[in-house]
This record gives C-alpha cells, sequence and structure tokens, in this order.
C-alpha cells in the first residue's frame, strides 16, 4: 500500500524552541500589560491604621484609581474634594497615607468648634464638613478641634518667611521640603531675651523635652505644635521678661528668607478626628504626591475584639464614598 502521508521530517527542537519562544512572550507581553495597569489605572493598597475609621479601616484592601494624578491627567481635572487619597508621604521614603481631600491650592480652611470651614477659590463659596464633635479639646492643647485660618499654597506663591505665624512658618518648611527631597531642609532655633540674643539657652522642666535648644531631635524639630507649647512655656517661664522665640530656615546650609512654591498642595484630613494624624499637624502635601483615589473596598480581614482573626464579609466590595 503507498504511504499516503507527508514524509515531512520532524524536528521536536525546533517545536520545544517555539514552544517556550512564544510562552516567553505571552508571559512578557502579560507583564507589560499589566504594568501598564498597575501604573496607569487601579492598584491596591493594604490600610495599616485607623485613620480613615469608619470608612476604611485597618486590614482593608482598597481599590484605588491612579488615572486622575498622572502628569497629563491632573492638571486638567478638578481637586477631589472630599475624596480619599492616597498619597507618598513625603518624610518617609516608600511608605503611603491615606486621608481625604478637604481643600486645595489658593482655598483657605480652618476649623472652629470641630467643624471644618472650606473657603475655595474663584466659585467663592464655602464648604462644611462634618458636624460639631461631642467633645471639643481646648485650643491650648491640640489643633484638633481648633484651627486658624489656612490659605493652602499653589504654584507661583511668594512665601515670606519672616512674616509668617509660627505653624505657617513650620508648613512652609514641609512644601520647601517636598520640592527638594534630596536637600537638606533646617530649621534653626534662637531665644530672645528682652531683645538679647541667648545662644546657649537650656531648656528646663519642659513636659516634651530638657536641653539645649540647638540640640531638640529631629522628631520634634519640625513639629510646629511642640515649639508652640514651647513658645507659651518660655512666656510662663520668664513672665517678668520679653521672650521672643525665632526661626531661621536653612536650604543646604544657606539661610533664606523667602521661596516660591512649585507646585499646587492638598489639605488632608482624616475622617478619624480625635486620634488621626494629618494637615493640622505636619501641613499640605503636594498633589504630585497623590498616586490615586480609593474607591473600594475589595476584602478585609483583621483580629476581632477577641483577639480572633477574621474575614469580614460585610466589608467586601464597599465602595468608598
Amino acid at each position: 500500500m503507498n504511504n499516503l502521508l507527508s514524509k515531512t521530517s520532524f524536528n521536536p527542537r525546533f517545536d520545544v524552541r517555539v514552544t517556550v519562544y512564544r510562552a516567553t512572550l505571552a508571559l512578557i507581553i502579560t507583564a507589560a500589560i499589566a504594568c501598564v495597569v498597575k501604573v496607569s489605572f487601579v492598584d491596591t493598597v493594604k490600610v495599616a491604621g485607623d485613620q480613615m475609621s469608619p470608612t476604611i479601616i485597618r486590614g482593608d484592601r482598597v481599590l484605588m484609581l491612579r488615572t486622575p494624578f498622572l502628569p497629563p491627567v491632573r492638571h486638567f481635572l478638578k481637586p477631589p474634594y472630599d475624596r480619599p487619597v492616597v498619597y507618598k508621604i513625603p518624610s518617609t521614603s516608600g511608605a503611603l497615607g491615606l486621608l481625604r481631600v478637604a481643600a486645595s491650592g489658593r482655598d483657605t480652611l480652618r476649623i472652629d468648634s470641630g467643624v471644618v470651614v472650606t473657603s475655595r477659590s474663584g466659585s467663592r463659596i464655602t464648604v462644611f464638613h462634618r458636624q460639631q464633635p461631642v467633645e471639643v479639646v481646648p485650643e491650648s492643647y491640640s489643633p484638633q478641634d481648633f484651627f486658624a485660618p489656612y490659605r493652602i499654597p499653589a504654584a507661583g506663591d511668594l512665601l515670606l518667611l519672616d512674616r509668617l505665624t509660627l505653624r505657617d512658618f513650620f508648613f512652609a518648611r514641609s512644601v520647601i521640603q517636598q520640592e527638594h527631597p534630596k536637600r537638606r531642609v533646617t530649621v534653626n532655633p534662637s531665644v530672645l531675651l528682652d531683645d538679647s540674643l541667648s545662644n546657649d539657652y537650656i531648656i528646663n522642666d519642659f513636659a516634651f523635652y530638657s536641653g539645649h535648644i540647638d540640640s531638640v531631635p529631629d522628631s520634634l524639630r519640625d513639629n510646629w505644635f511642640f515649639w508652640n507649647r514651647l513658645e507659651e512655656y518660655l512666656y510662663q517661664k520668664h513672665d517678668d521678661r520679653k521672650v521672643t522665640l525665632d526661626f531661621s530656615l536653612s536650604l543646604d546650609n544657606t539661610v533664606i528668607e523667602e521661596y516660591r512654591v512649585k507646585d499646587s498642595y492638598f489639605f488632608m484630613l482624616a475622617d478619624n478626628r480625635t486620634t488621626g494624624l494629618d494637615s493640622r499637624y505636619f501641613g499640605p502635601v503636594r498633589r504630585s504626591c497623590c498616586i490615586g483615589r480609593a474607591i473600594m473596598v475589595l476584602w478585609s480581614h483583621g483580629n476581632d475584639e477577641q483577639g480572633k482573626w477574621r474575614f469580614r464579609f460585610k466589608r467586601l466590595g464597599r465602595f468608598v464614598s
């Protein structure tokens, strides 16, 4: 019988190479698409704190939308007012934060008895956030429920450092550091007693720090409320003398007196106002540090009140408002 089959030679080595090549190419293409989606469209983050409780809690895996914060896009969109936003924490490399945008560049924000009042630039409208808390913390104790009017910086603003209040001076310091992350921005404190500079002033009997004023640790040096409390302490200690707590700012050991802002900023608040750490304490966040808007809780798990691990089915697929 004649063999009707083709006598084409079979090369197993050639077929294996083609298969490996195609599989590798498919993996590369899939990985590339995944990277594009992750960088340009959506990503997920795990929440490790309770600053946004009860909206978003510790243990939530949150889906965030990246597109509104891409450089080509963010300049054409309105600020994400009253939306939870994921941002890169300027002071900690690689760390992410999640807070709600309360105000944007050129807006003015204040807090009175726990009620947040935002006057938005251009639109000339005033927006009230939240209701008055049951228990209001006094202004002298914490900036939690009382916050003097603050104009959020925007690109082109000129900051005259020697004319700023203590709080706004330290917020300006944060702005400058965010715009120069690889340079050293240093606060230089000094004490004037009866208009005479006290170069070797030593702080004694102060609850938060004792020692030379030039040796305040970094954990406190950039905390405006620490200096606010220290200023009050100095007034009380030297009630019979004129006391002035003065500051200058150095950029790479060069003292600067004014600064032109390069980017726009957000004032961001925690939903958990009582214990949340937000812009009331560390100042505005650079808009380009924001990387995505939280839109949904994909899943959630954590320990219950008895310390047992639980999967939280009720939070599955919950949209974030």
